[in-house]
């Protein structure tokens, strides 16, 4: 599940953050970077309900680190 999140976090790194904060962005996902989980593997369920599993398990419905992605996919 780590090797998972970790490539999925890495699909979307902003060129305009600082390097403190490239650390941090490395270690959540978005909804985009969640509906491509779903999406690459073939997770069949409505786009809204991937959105409401995503806002029920993420940090203040707007990203979600490791363990919240264990949680969603359990």
């Amino acid at each position: 599940m780590r090797e998972i999140f970790e490539f999925y976090s890495r699909q979307h790194i902003q060129n305009n953050i600082g390097f403190d904060d490239f650390g941090d962005s490395l270690k959540k996902i978005d909804l985009g970077e969640f509906n491509g989980i779903t999406r690459d593997f073939d997770i069949d369920i409505p786009k809204q309900k991937i959105t409401e599993i995503f806002r029920a398990t993420s940090i203040n419905n707007g990203e979600m680190e490791l363990e919240h992605l264990e949680k969603a996919v359990t």
